[in-house]
């Protein structure tokens, strides 16, 4: 009974009781509020995604083998436990600053080694929050509290970091919260709701398509841009949430002017990382368009570089493959900024790239800039792709993209995102599409 109490059943490690306790006897033993100690928070990258794609034996089995690594490294000091879900503690007494760097390092390198389950090989990585005692905390509970927001922290900056806890990590929890609950409650009021900016052709100045981008509107009418919710976009529950909302008004909406006889042109919509931990996601977006009664040749994915290097698994690929074969264009965001672009363009289906708007606004101070966007057209010339320059705000550089040779344009020089009953208005003023 004394085990089952303190132990988790799945792993045989410490549970977070056990550890309280133990990691509150410690700071006991030391004489002072603390002494030299330390807790590493750990979490697996990417667990989730391990789950739902290979299964939860799986699952199962990878927390397991974490837990037979994390009692090894503690043969000779320290011990260790299971916090809950996917993520663990080491208990590191008489551990300074750069003991505990040292225990980091090596705990990385050791968690991160591959393993084999049920014939398929398992890539396994790691982030760790760090939180010393007692600069960092008096108490157990303020230990382990701190290394987790550390632990949160440096799973924000991407796979196998290292964070040690600053006072700040704490306010950056507390700002998350205040924004989960907000978009909760904005998601139960149909507050998010998608604004379309057009995509204009440079040689004929008629709109080619429209981008939806996510707009809140605040209770008192006005509407705020996703700077307000950005933390909610990479959340694993409120990002899939957002997007299936934008889907359905955008289904909503195309049906609306295709049945008011208006040409809208291919119309966007941007997809997070975090809605690709979705199996289904091409079936679901798929029987959206079929309930709204879409033409698919009408619809694009947006997705940008970020997206594709976060993926540790080929969800992604297989996602935009499906999307790709009914007709639905794959649009590659915010192009140049990543680390693999063009490889990108090799491994999968993109049919239009986007020129980030950090290089349209440097083309006329900046001749590395100017270089950048001309070898981008020059190469979606090559590749049959359509290119469409992103930001521009000035005659001057829609003229430069035109002598560049780029297709298209989005920007506040042409017209900003506007509300779905302003976009009628907007096909008024323009020449008339043609159908493409």
């Amino acid at each position: 009974m004394w085990a089952a109490a303190n132990h988790d059943a799945l792993t045989g490690l410490p549970n977070r009781v056990f550890l309280h306790r133990s990691l509150g006897e410690l700071i006991d033993e030391a004489g002072h509020a603390g002494g030299d100690l330390a807790v590493l928070a750990i979490g697996i990258d990417g667990f989730r995604e391990v789950k739902d794609v290979m299964g939860q034996d799986v699952g199962d089995a990878l927390l397991a083998e974490f837990a037979r690594r994390l009692r090894d490294l503690c043969a000779t000091s320290g011990f260790a436990g299971r916090l809950g879900g996917d993520e663990f503690a080491i208990v590191q007494p008489r551990c300074g600053v750069e003991q505990v760097a040292a225990r980091a390092a090596e705990a990385l390198r050791v968690l991160s080694r591959d393993f084999v389950v049920e014939g398929r090989t398992v890539e396994p990585s790691a982030c760790i929050g760090i939180a010393l005692g007692p600069i960092h905390g008096e108490r157990a509970e303020a230990l382990l509290t701190n290394a987790r927001i550390a632990l949160a922290r440096a799973k924000t900056l991407g796979r196998r970091r290292v964070v040690v806890f600053a006072s700040e990590h704490r306010d950056a929890v507390e700002e998350r919260l205040r924004i989960a609950v907000s978009v909760r409650r904005g998601l139960d009021r149909n507050a998010f709701v998608p604004f379309y900016q057009p995509k204009t052709c440079l040689r004929t100045g008629e709109i080619v398509g429209f981008e939806a981008l996510v707009r809140r509107r605040e209770e008192d009418g006005t509407v705020v841009g996703p700077a307000a919710f950005a933390a909610a976009l990479s959340d694993p529950d409120l990002a899939p949430r957002i997007g299936r909302t934008m889907l359905e008004a955008v289904g909503r909406d195309m049906r609306d002017w295709l049945d008011r006889g208006l040409s809208v042109g291919r119309v966007a919509v941007n997809l997070s990382a975090a809605e690709f931990s979705d199996r289904g996601l091409a079936e679901r977006i798929l029987e959206t368009a079929s309930r709204a009664r879409l033409p698919l040749d009408r619809l694009e994915i947006e997705v940008t570089e970020t997206v594709l290097l976060d993926r540790a698994d080929d969800t992604a690929a297989l996602t935009l493959e499906r999307l790709h074969r009914t007709g639905i264009a794959i649009a590659l965001d915010d192009f140049g900024t990543g680390f693999a672009s063009l490889s990108h363009l090799r491994l999968y289906p993109v049919d239009h790239i986007k020129i980030d708007r950090s290089f349209v606004a440097r083309m006329a101070e900046s001749p590395g800039d100017a270089a950048i966007v001309r070898s981008v057209v020059d190469l979606g010339r090559h590749l049959g792709l359509k290119v469409t320059a992103e930001g521009v705000e000035t005659r001057a550089q829609a003229d430069a993209l035109r002598a560049a040779g780029c297709d298209y344009a989005q920007g506040f020089l042409f017209a900003p995102a506007v509300a779905s009953e302003a976009v009628p208005t907007l096909l008024a003023k323009a020449p008339k599409v043609v159908s493409r």
